[in-house]
């Protein structure tokens, strides 16, 4: 290579440099720009999501209180029309803490009831109603219709507000009167939100990736510059030049200062670290950083042995310090998990070096409560194994709130039997066990025999005490792989799966007969009620549960025919035979 060839090439090279180094901050750029803008989509989905969740449980509130109205009503209590107006008048009066409310409309599109805009009602009432406001109920019923509860997006004015603004709906028929029960969340605040933290996430990026450019640019320079300088010190010893302030012996240039600048700095990390005194910093600005955590850390060395815990640990376990370092985890084992739960845990962290999930722990208290886990190995720069790190939370009333409303919208406030919702969901799966091991099942429908007298005379507390306490008895006198609930009103059904024999079912009838029979004391009043029960046989009378649940009610009208006070076999319905007890 000639001398004007060196220059040249010399020139290419550091041009190539910077290319590299200009794409390498192109793409931090856009990097930083698709992480933040895809974590600012996903904050907005689940504020969606938790927003929708939030409408859901307003309705099913609201409907549970209407679906105990419907029941005074349906044993007579109150009249059809007191009844609907009581719904109405708590729909208008029931507001939730962040402005929230609830609507109500029929299925002809007709608005019943709502609270921001009762002017809604009157133009509905007169046909006044906008073409707008009308299209869009008319909407609402089309996809309730369909699935019997929808999730709508729309705009509406928010209250005293003429603006429309984004919202979402959550809406569930209530079937008994053809209503529909609304309530929604507005959204236009996460919007919001979202393009104001885009815009500070937009500016956080573009300042972080402007500093890495300059950073790079930076390095660029500080590299090629030496680099050229020793390049031409180079250059000048190949033609024989020994340039002035350059050392003769070792080739010392810029690059060679700075490789003794970093040697210097090597040697003095290393006496660093073997004082400790780094390691002793670090030690310590970790243990103030895990201290400020609300979730309980546990560290481990490599045989599970605990050696370091935060103090979140000692207010979540009840264990000190000095009573968790040298113990393993398992001081915190519950015995609700099985030997295999725990070899697959310990599998799934050798194999993967992570686990997540929830577990069952218990405090030094003897409390048994649940928890989010992960534990993650540690690995140092060798990849050799040096421990574990294991953060965790107790999630108690987090799964409290979750089950109580579970409850609610599966069972009858007043007995605490299921609902028909819950019914209709866990009978079909009773009955199709039994029937897949070949054996029967037995569906009861048991109506309380003058429940309304009682309500007429001694009023609706003597009532609800009537439908306690045979709801107490139901539960008392049937077994395990029963199913209770109460259809509304004073009727109850009994499902029972599996069965030897129609005799085993018959049995079971006659014995309720009895029992809920029995006279019940309240306030010094002596209240006695016979049952009237109507019994079906799966899969020998039907196999679906409607279809039982149709034939239970038509054998029971026959009890109720014969006098009262009896059983009657969804069997002589068709075979003539007498199977009245």
């Amino acid at each position: 290579m000639t001398q004007d060839a060196q220059p040249q090439t010399g020139r290419l090279g550091r041009l190539a440099l910077g290319l590299r180094i200009a794409g390498v901050g192109v793409s931090m750029l856009l990097l930083l720009g698709a992480v933040a803008f895809y974590g600012l989509w996903q904050l907005g989905q689940q504020v969606r999501e938790e927003r929708q969740r939030q409408a859901r449980v307003m309705v099913q509130l609201v409907i549970n209180q209407i679906t105990h109205i419907h029941a005074l009503e349906v044993i007579g209590s109150i009249s059809h029309q007191n009844a609907r107006q009581q719904a109405l008048d708590l729909v208008e009066a029931t507001r939730f803490v962040d402005g929230s409310y609830i609507w109500v409309h029929d299925l002809e599109g007709r608005i019943l009831a709502h609270p921001t805009q009762p002017n809604l009602v009157n133009a509905s009432r007169n046909g006044t109603l906008n073409p707008e406001t009308k299209d869009l109920f008319d909407t609402f019923n089309q996809q309730v219709s369909a699935t019997g509860s929808a999730f709508i997006a729309y705009q509406w004015p928010k209250p005293g507000e003429t603006t429309p603004s984004p919202k979402i709906s959550y809406m569930q028929e209530m079937k008994p009167w053809g209503w529909v029960i609304g309530s929604g969340v507005y959204i236009d605040d996460v919007e919001l939100a979202q393009w104001r933290r885009g815009g500070v996430i937009l500016t956080f990026s573009l300042l972080v990736s402007l500093a890495g450019i300059g950073v790079l640019a930076h390095l660029f320079f500080s590299i090629t510059r030496p680099l050229r300088h020793v390049q031409n010190r180079l250059n000048d010893l190949a033609r024989g030049q020994v340039p002035e302030g350059c050392p003769t012996q070792n080739g010392w240039g810029d690059v060679g200062f700075a490789g003794a600048a970093v040697q210097l700095i090597c040697e003095r990390m290393q006496s660093m670290r073997r004082r400790g005194i780094e390691a002793e910093k670090e030690l310590l600005r970790m243990s103030v950083a895990l201290d400020t955590l609300r979730e309980g850390v546990i560290i481990t060395d490599p045989r599970a042995r605990i050696v370091k815990v935060n103090r979140a640990f000692t207010q979540l376990t009840g264990y000190t310090i000095e009573e968790a370092v040298g113990q393993t985890p398992a001081i915190l084992a519950s015995g609700r998990h099985e030997r295999d739960f725990y070899e697959t845990l310990w599998a799934t962290l050798r194999e993967t070096g992570h686990w997540s999930g929830e577990i069952w722990n218990r405090g030094k208290n003897g409390r048994v409560y649940p928890e989010v886990l992960t534990i993650n190995a540690i690995f140092d720069a060798h990849q050799t194994l040096i421990g574990y790190a294991g953060a965790f939370s107790d999630v108690t009333e987090g799964k409290r709130q979750a089950e109580k409303i579970q409850w609610y919208a599966d069972h009858d406030v007043l007995t605490g039997l299921v609902n028909r919702r819950a019914l209709e969901q866990q009978g079909p799966l009773l009955l199709r066990s039994a029937l897949s091991r070949g054996q029967i099942g037995a569906v009861l429908l048991i109506d309380i025999d003058g429940f309304k007298s009682t309500n007429d005379t001694h009023g609706h507390v003597a009532g609800d005490r009537v439908l306690q306490t045979f709801a107490r008895r139901l539960k008392e006198n049937t077994g395990e792989d029963v199913l209770l609930s109460r259809m509304g009103g004073d009727e109850f059904i009994c499902i029972i799966a599996p069965l030897e024999s129609r005799d085993e079912a018959r049995a079971i009838g006659k014995r309720l007969l009895s029992v809920l029979s029995a006279p019940i004391i309240f306030d010094g009043i002596s209240l006695s009620h016979s049952v009237s029960i109507g019994l079906v046989i799966t899969p020998d009378q039907a196999t679906l549960l409607d279809e039982a649940l149709r034939l239970a009610d038509i054998a029971l009208q026959k009890a109720k025919d014969l006098g009262r006070g009896r059983l009657v076999d969804a069997k002589a319905l068709t075979s003539g035979s007498d199977y009245s007890i």
